[in-house]
């Protein structure tokens, strides 16, 4: 079964992302999608929500976390109890800093029918104070996969630190462009094109081919935990 994935949404609890970015508005968006995943920054606290409004398709729950060194990280969870728990996990590594969300922009918790429900009160957007193997340690001990985000963009890891560092522990990487791709297969990594999406017109701009048992949470999560290529394929594969 062949599965056709953007697993890299922000919602509208990510700082960076429109506002409107909630559940009834990305679910009119996933006509071509069989599967997303809500992958905020620092934070799962909207994914229940979403899953609980789109239907038929399967959700992912997912975090995109920053380590010191500020390389953005894909940390994908088979259950939403371990993405919970992961959350609540890296809360003491986030700093405590100045947050107005006019000038940083809002933080928004929602529901199933799409009314706000909070706001995060702690910048999300921050670095967490862990560098990146300890960032990538609490992940895979907390049940997570680890993929590098964007690593050809702005926070991604060869745009941070110009090279893929050596550790065999991430075995999957996100690429924005041909050029990318390129360079993440050479080292032999599979790799995911997802949209990375902060407005609804985004969702779906790219996406992967999963190669599945079976469409459901627990089936998507193995396949990317064996991060097998002849499995995940992106865009250009």
């Amino acid at each position: 079964m062949i599965l056709r994935a953007d697993l890299h949404i922000h919602s509208c609890l990510s700082p960076c992302a429109d506002i409107t970015m909630v559940p009834g508005v990305v679910r009119e968006r996933l006509a071509n999608l069989e599967c997303i995943a809500i992958s905020d920054h620092n934070s799962c606290g909207n994914v229940l929500a979403f899953n609980r409004a789109i239907d038929e398709r399967t959700l992912i729950p997912a975090l995109e976390v920053t380590s010191s060194e500020e390389v953005h990280v894909l940390a994908y969870f088979g259950t939403f109890r371990d993405a919970a728990i992961f959350n609540s996990k890296i809360n003491e590594y986030l700093p405590k800093l100045p947050y107005n969300p006019e000038l940083m922009g809002y933080q928004m918790y929602v529901n199933s029918q799409d009314r706000f429900t909070g706001i995060e009160n702690r910048f999300l957007g921050s670095a967490l104070l862990l560098n990146l193997p300890q960032l990538i340690e609490l992940i895979i001990k907390y049940k997570g996969i680890p993929a590098y985000a964007h690593i050809e963009r702005r926070f991604g890891v060869l745009f941070q630190l110009g090279l893929f560092p050596r550790d065999e522990r991430v075995k999957i990487v996100e690429a924005r462009t041909i050029d990318g791709w390129r360079k993440a297969t050479e080292y032999g990594y599979a790799v995911l094109s997802n949209s990375d999406s902060h407005h609804p017109d985004e969702i779906g701009c790219r996406f992967t081919r999963l190669r599945v048992q079976h469409a459901n949470q627990r089936a998507i999560y193995e396949t990317l935990k064996e991060a097998c290529r002849r499995k995940i394929r992106s865009v250009w594969d």
